[in-house]
């Protein structure tokens, strides 16, 4: 996944009509499950859970979003 790909990804969860419900995006890797990723209205932050780790992360700014998630995801 790419960073462009990444950052419409999470355009589309701040709109109309994602931004009405709870939407979760989950990332696998290899059928696995590695991390999940939601946008909260209420607080205006988008929270990642790393699933495997158990760690929680919280972000304001939808391009520091984009690019932990794609260090994230690009690790090898």
């Amino acid at each position: 996944m790419n960073l462009s790909s990444i950052n419409k990804m999470l355009q589309e969860l701040r709109k109309t009509p994602f931004i009405e419900s709870n939407v979760t995006h989950r990332i696998s890797n290899q059928f696995k499950q590695v991390v999940s990723l939601t946008y909260c209205r209420k607080m205006k932050l988008f929270q990642l859970h790393e699933i495997e780790e158990n760690k929680f992360h919280e972000f304001a700014e939808l391009e520091e979003t984009a690019a932990y998630l794609s260090r994230f995801i690009n690790r090898g």
